[in-house]
């Protein structure tokens, strides 16, 4: 048996992935990536098989004209333009991702796996939907915070409200529809395939054989007008590789610091989001862990400790606050870490991760225009004088870490393979 996940994205969009495809390993399934190419070095050393069919987003934003920060803003203004900019490759060379599915038993993927969602589709091969986040399956119950979508009420308390939240919510997809079909169209029917009849983004392609939610119940619960087919599963959390002994660290964690990041995409342009937070934590007088792909960015200073990657999960029950950017696998290393937050949300679904990490009581949320010393410094010492939040972060921690995401995933694919 032979499962293909195709994910591109952030490091942050391919590990949920790799946690199911560590478990599927174990019932003797072979697993094959079709990633773009920044994310293929991490997966082969993860020990799986990997292929970049797609060019990473910066990179297609920088041929579009929008190089650093000015592609991070125009992402921020509008999310629709950055599937204008990435959709024409995320859907196309179908002949090689055919090439690379082979007789694979099923193919496992998010929406925005176009191309592999097409394949599945002319070869009649299972194709396992997955939403990594709860912002993809546009409850009116629970709407998610948007911009590209506004006039969603946020908290409908009445039968009108949620017709009126339906309503946006099916306007919204008819206009994706006829925004975003004339990039998804032209290589489908150059395929073979006829016109999509559904919406892309924020639906799949086709019906899937299986749809997955990527995340805890704990974090964003079902809603009363998801369908039952969904599957919940908890967040597949990776098993974190062997990390190199790092003794400076280690000790340095002991003192409990703030730890900052802004993950694998924001901290290649963090504008000045790093020299705002040592300057934030300097001034209450504690010590940080900073993460960022640039730490030659960042001036030494007492009391701070600047590092390139390390696992979240060897650092974030150590810290004393976890300071982010929203996205969905350091929100879920985050809440099993079991600390509270402070979210400084850029773009995408980072808004609506914030949101509801502030509504759980976990989280408080600054937004990335407003972010500055002062400003964090002042949030920063909110957080650390609340005395229900931590006790809040520290239960969800005991609800979470149990629910073993990943095992549950791959049940649900090998069950369908299986029996298929």
């Amino acid at each position: 048996m032979r499962v293909v996940f195709s994910t591109y994205g952030s490091l942050g969009d391919v590990y949920p992935f790799l946690a199911i495809a560590q478990e599927l390993c174990k019932q003797g399934v072979t697993c094959v990536f079709i990633t773009n190419d920044s994310n293929v070095d991490a997966v082969q050393n993860a020990g799986f098989e990997a292929h970049g069919v797609v060019t990473d987003a910066i990179v297609l934003f920088e041929r579009a004209g929008l190089k650093g920060e000015a592609a991070i803003e125009a992402t921020r203004k509008s999310i629709s333009r950055f599937w204008r900019i990435v959709m024409p490759a995320f859907s196309g060379n179908l002949d090689k991702v055919e090439a690379l599915v082979g007789n694979a038993s099923a193919i496992v993927g998010p929406p925005w796996a176009f191309n592999a969602q097409s394949v599945a589709e002319k070869k009649g091969i299972p194709f396992v939907g997955a939403h990594l986040w709860p912002l993809g399956l546009l409850s009116a119950f629970d709407p998610p915070v948007l911009r590209d979508i506004p006039g969603l009420i946020q908290t409908p308390a009445s039968k009108p409200a949620i017709i009126w939240n339906r309503l946006v919510i099916h306007c919204a997809k008819q206009a994706m529809k006829l925004m975003f079909a004339k990039y998804l169209n032209p290589p489908r029917q150059a395929y073979g395939l006829g016109k999509l009849s559904r919406t892309p983004v924020l639906d799949f392609q086709l019906k899937p054989a299986r749809i997955l939610g990527l995340y805890s119940a704990e974090f964003a619960p079902r809603p009363p007008d998801i369908p039952e087919a969904v599957d919940l599963t908890g967040f597949p959390i990776i098993d974190d590789p062997v990390r190199t002994s790092d003794p400076e660290l280690d000790a340095f964690m002991e003192g409990e610091p703030i730890v900052f990041t802004l993950g694998s995409i924001l901290s290649e342009n963090p504008g000045e989001f790093y020299e705002n937070s040592v300057a934030a934590v300097q001034s209450l007088g504690l010590k940080a862990l900073v993460l960022t792909k640039e730490p030659h960015l960042v001036s030494k200073s007492e009391g701070i400790l600047v590092r390139g990657y390390v696992p979240h999960s060897a650092v974030f029950p150590r810290a004393r606050i976890i300071v982010h950017h929203g996205g969905i696998g350091t929100t879920a290393q985050a809440l099993i870490a079991g600390k509270p937050q402070m979210v400084v949300p850029h773009f995408g679904d980072q808004p609506d991760n914030a949101a509801r990490l502030e509504r759980l009581g976990v989280a408080r949320i600054l937004a990335s225009n407003v972010y500055s010393p002062a400003s964090a410094a002042t949030v920063l010492s909110g957080i650390l004088s609340s005395e229900p939040m931590m006790t809040r972060a520290a239960f969800l921690r005991s609800r979470i870490k149990g629910e073993a995401g990943a095992a549950r995933a791959a049940q649900i694919i090998y069950g369908l393979i299986r029996n298929g």
